[in-house]
């Protein structure tokens, strides 16, 4: 890891493609729990990601099931618990399909 990857860009001027892409990196990452995967994982520094990323996160490894055991396994990840609600949708598609009912549910629309 160098320091550019994408759960640490500015997301100024992102469009819901930008979002898509992080969305199937973080699932990428999460599902593939490989050597460096874990070593990745065991490095995120969540002070270092925008909100946005962090509520997308979250909400991921909810939506995965996986959010409880993440937190055990990975302690630099249990700031996620203190993530609240965005106050403005985040968009991961210019035309949403509504594919997961929680994504929807909780202001994320894929």
């Amino acid at each position: 890891m160098n320091g550019d990857e994408i759960y640490y860009e500015d997301q100024t001027s992102w469009s819901p493609g930008d979002f898509y892409a992080l969305w199937r990196y973080l699932n990428r990452l999460f599902l593939n729990n490989r050597d460096r995967r874990v070593a990745e994982i065991d490095g995120l520094d969540l002070s270092r990601m925008s909100e946005e990323t962090r509520y997308l996160m979250k909400h991921l490894l909810i939506l995965q099931g996986r959010f409880e055991l993440v937190l055990v396994r990975f302690p630099n990840l249990r700031g996620l618990e203190e993530v609240k609600e965005l106050n403005h949708p985040l968009y991961l598609s210019e035309k949403p399909l509504l594919a997961h009912p929680y994504f929807t549910e909780v202001g994320i629309y894929l």
